[in-house]
């Protein structure tokens, strides 16, 4: 199968970095290479210009892959709030509005949803079905 690239997205505490490192083992395990990354989110006292920078660099590395598939993980605003709060983070006043542009971003690209309501194991479950219906893996061959 040719490389593939599965971008994440979603705000903060949706778990983006719990899933990318789960898939990225589970992937691993099953004798494929495989690993998870993200960009740094940028300082606080990045300027727009800066981040429009990054947003550009983001964009070339997807272009320069055969394949990008691109999935929104989400939770309920409560869930969400509440894992933000469990890692000392402050509440911002913008959060659903931050998380509103990611569902509008998924409508207009037709990212799949995947909800991080559920336990770990469940929604990375949910990961690896979504990807193996959608045709970016291909199933374990026998014996691996």
């Amino acid at each position: 199968m040719s490389p593939a690239l599965i971008v994440l997205e979603g705000s903060d505490g949706s778990g983006k970095t719990t899933h990318a490192e789960r898939l990225a083992t589970a992937l691993s395990m099953g004798a494929r290479v495989a690993r998870a990354w993200h960009h740094p989110p940028p300082r606080t006292d990045t300027s727009y210009a800066q981040r429009a920078d990054v947003i550009a660099l983001v964009a070339r590395e997807r272009d320069a892959l055969p394949a990008v598939t691109t999935l929104l993980l989400d939770a309920t605003h409560d869930a969400l709030d509440a894992r933000l709060v469990a890692r000392g983070e402050v509440l911002f006043d913008a959060r659903y509005a931050v998380r509103h542009r990611y569902w509008q971003l998924a409508v207009r690209y037709g990212w799949p949803t995947v909800m991080t309501d559920d336990d770990a194991d469940t929604v990375s479950a949910r990961l690896v079905a979504h990807l193996l219906r959608a045709r970016v893996l291909a199933p374990p061959r026998e014996g691996a």
